[in-house]
């Protein structure tokens, strides 16, 4: 590799390096990999990911570069569990809609507005991935009209003090000033995408790097720090004092933590407590492919709010999932998510997991005694494996603010690029700035 010169180096060894290197490579340009450390490589610190397999983003990259993994679309998304209420999701906006209407007559007004808005600002926002800009106004009516509001603040103001149809809403999502606009395209083309693919997202990861492997777009790895020299009309990339290579374009996926951490997304202290759950097979009654959420109060973001205050209620909100079924194996694997400030305390840790378990066999009455085993992971080691101090939970998505600072444009200085901020939207950023290195060869070449 020494003295080679590539038209692209990407610096970084995750999903959003990988991807965005696959699509380069399959467009024709020169890459090199280099990476220092692996991210988001323990299996905790993959977050319950959204699987949008079929016409989501996920999809359209899986198309792109030839890879075929058998996909499962799931009907049933979710169910939440309120203390006198279960509401289940399914895939369809149609049949969401219609249900919802015949629950909160009401309603109807509201709930009808709050549909055709998240179908219409996801369908703009899913242009947006795809590299369209809002030259034309008239183009993205729903982007330009609600630009200015955060989700919550669309949901507060639109069901005007029905908590349980702003619970039903606010299912799942940060509660931050996350804007609308991003809110609705995740909720669009992520959750009601609902199609898992067999082996989840590390059969992905596989299956990408095998390709990479067998076009000799090999990872380099060091233990040295990376050096990037501008040379005018290109970059030399070094690791202490040694010259790896040359490249026209560098794409540096490892962001830079500290900035990441502090200043890009709304601040929360409140990371995961994870339970990993192997138990005997056949078991009846438990999560497949849908996930569970149960909530012990209607004011999701009240009982949040206490939580970052360090107030740790007797009846705890978790996230129930099945990461085997999610991806295609066999269930016998449950995954408890629970949303925790680092306690520092593993008494305190321990009290919560059983009542955790506890409630959870309430839920579930086959369940007990047919746990095999169990394995605890705590903020604390959230924060050593992602790198994330805290905030894991919350850190996926821009806030109004941010989004007038135009997170898509990654162009730092001239070729080079970063994607620091988009934290685990892996996909999506990695298509939106292989989209921008791409157009920028093109416009080079027309130069030429």
């Amino acid at each position: 590799m020494e003295n080679k010169c590539f038209d692209v180096v990407v610096l970084g060894d995750n999903l959003i390096a990988i991807t965005a290197s696959l699509l380069l490579m399959k467009r024709g340009l020169k890459v090199q990999r280099i990476g220092q450390y692996r991210e988001y490589d323990k299996q905790p610190c993959f977050p319950l990911y959204h699987q949008d397999a079929d016409q989501g983003i996920l999809g359209l990259i899986l198309r792109e570069v030839g890879i075929s993994i058998p996909t499962k679309p799931i009907y049933h998304i979710d169910n939440s569990f309120f203390p006198d209420f279960e509401w289940k999701r399914t895939r369809s906006l149609v049949e969401q809609n219609n249900s919802l209407v015949k629950l909160f007559p009401d309603d109807i007004e509201a709930i009808n507005v709050y549909f055709e808005v998240i179908e219409g600002l996801g369908k703009e926002w899913f242009a947006l991935l795809e590299g369209n800009i809002i030259s034309n106004p008239n183009k993205f009516p729903y982007t330009i009209k609600y630009s200015n509001l955060s989700y919550v603040n669309f949901i507060e103001k639109l069901f005007k003090g029905n908590q349980k149809l702003i619970s039903i809403f606010c299912i799942a999502l940060p509660c931050s000033d996350v804007a609308l606009t991003v809110m609705a395209g995740y909720l669009y083309g992520q959750v009601y995408d609902g199609c898992v693919i067999n082996g989840g997202i590390h059969e992905v990861k596989h299956q990408m790097e095998m390709i990479l492997n067998e076009e000799n777009v090999h990872l380099h790895n060091t233990n040295l720090p990376i050096t990037i020299i501008n040379e005018d009309t290109r970059y030399k990339v070094q690791s202490h004092h040694h010259t790896e290579c040359y490249a026209k374009c560098v794409l540096d996926t490892r962001g830079d933590l500290q900035i990441y951490k502090k200043q890009l997304f709304p601040v929360s202290k409140l990371s995961f407590l994870s339970i990993l759950l192997e138990v005997e097979e056949n078991i009846q009654g438990i999560p497949s492919t849908e996930i569970w959420y149960e909530y012990p109060d209607y004011d999701v973001h009240s009982y949040y709010k206490k939580m970052e205050n360090g107030t740790i209620p007797t009846d705890i909100a978790f996230t129930l999932w099945n990461p085997n079924a999610r991806a295609g194996k066999v269930e016998n694997e449950l995954r408890i998510d629970i949303p925790l400030p680092a306690l520092g305390n593993k008494d305190k840790y321990n009290e919560i997991v059983h009542r955790v378990l506890r409630k959870l066999e309430d839920r579930i009455t086959n369940l007990k005694g047919k746990i095999i085993n169990q394995q605890i992971f705590t903020p604390e080691m959230h924060e050593q494996w992602s790198n994330l101090s805290g905030g894991s939970g919350t850190r996926w998505a821009f806030s109004v603010k941010q989004v007038f600072k135009n997170p898509m444009q990654m162009e730092v200085v001239p070729s080079y690029y970063s994607t620091h901020e988009w934290g685990f939207a892996w996909f999506s950023v990695a298509y939106i700035v292989a989209n921008q290195i791409t157009l920028k060869f093109e416009k080079n070449a027309v130069k030429k």
